[in-house]
């Protein structure tokens, strides 16, 4: 077979703390890497951060300032994000070639000889809310610029939804309390809908959010039911119909912020060969040369400084892979 012409050495897909490091650190270590994102810029899911506070050496900060000390640090090191929406991670050749990764993206096809892939997580949806997912231009006042009712993150929800107002978070973790308090931050009316009766999260979180006077907290309640408003003055773009303890109450909202869990976006851009060979083998796959860091491999929103060490070990590996120090693979253990 032809063999691609100048293939890149490593290639990093997703550009949040663990893409970020990783490219940093192949940097470090001399090689430089391409580092893609469907986004064009870092940060990935930590801008929605109300507050970052155990990034050792920090001071707590919220995710947006975070994130332009993400940006500040890879100019830093020449490193530039590529905006690259990826749509498949492949192989190439048989058995007796030497062997490339392929990376389809939306732009075009790259070839390397390592992949780090910190492509995140994607979003558990709600079924209930499925007819507010999709935009609806005109369908409602206000929605004339086709503007969703449901959102998974809260920067997309301030930068789409307009000012402030009632916003339903569903949910009872972390994430679901931290998009609460940066919605109250922003002048926002919050109800956190739980459908449990205790909340997942725990520590400090529970305590602001108790201290926080614009949002209340609902226990038990499950959303059963959903539908578009648009009566004149009415306070809200949506009726919610809530399971509280077994009474349906009315919730009337601007927005919902759907925080119940997430999960890894391997299965989005790997091929079935290379997901299936992946499948429980951490952040060293079954797969020479291919790596998993942060989220993507927790299949959870973890926390900055872990998916920033995936990235720094991932970096590592990679590096000795492209440079032929196949001996240190063998002692490469699973996380």
């Amino acid at each position: 077979m032809s063999h691609p012409i100048d293939p890149a050495q490593v290639v990093v897909v997703g550009a949040g703390p663990a893409g970020c490091s990783a490219a940093v650190q192949c940097v470090r270590l001399g090689v430089r890497p391409r580092l893609l994102d469907k986004t064009g810029r870092p940060g990935g899911l930590v801008r929605n951060a109300f507050r970052v506070e155990n990034y050792l050496g920090l001071e707590p900060m919220d995710g947006k300032a975070f994130v332009a000390r993400m940006s500040n640090h890879l100019r830093r090191f020449g490193v530039e994000v590529e905006r690259s929406h990826v749509r498949r991670v492949g192989l190439s050749g048989g058995p007796g070639d030497e062997r490339f990764f392929v990376v389809t993206t939306r732009e075009g096809v790259i070839h390397a000889r390592s992949v780090i892939l910190a492509s995140g997580t994607q979003p558990r949806r709600l079924p209930v809310l499925q007819d507010l997912e999709a935009p609806v231009s005109g369908a409602v006042v206000g929605e004339e610029c086709g503007v969703p009712l449901v959102y998974h993150e809260v920067a997309d929800l301030r930068a789409c939804a307009g000012g402030p107002g009632h916003v339903a978070v569903v949910g009872g973790g972390e994430a679901a309390l931290d998009f609460s308090l940066t919605l109250a931050r922003s002048g926002a009316r919050v109800t956190v809908l739980v459908r449990s009766a205790e909340l997942k999260a725990c520590g400090r979180l529970v305590e602001q959010v108790g201290a926080a006077e614009a949002v209340a907290v609902r226990m038990r309640a499950r959303v059963v039911g959903c539908r578009r408003y648009s009566a004149p003055g009415a306070d809200g773009k949506i009726a919610l119909d809530v399971d509280v303890a077994g009474e349906i109450q009315p919730l009337m909202c601007h927005a919902v912020l759907v925080a119940i869990g997430r999960r890894s976006a391997l299965e989005q851009i790997l091929d079935s060969d290379l997901l299936r060979r992946l499948v429980g083998r951490g952040l060293y796959p079954e797969v020479p040369g291919l790596f998993v860091a942060g989220d993507a491999r927790t299949g959870a929103l973890g926390q900055v400084s872990m998916a920033a060490g995936d990235g720094i070990e991932a970096a590592m590996a990679a590096v000795r892979h492209v440079r032929g120090e196949h001996d240190h693979e063998t002692a490469l253990h699973d996380r």
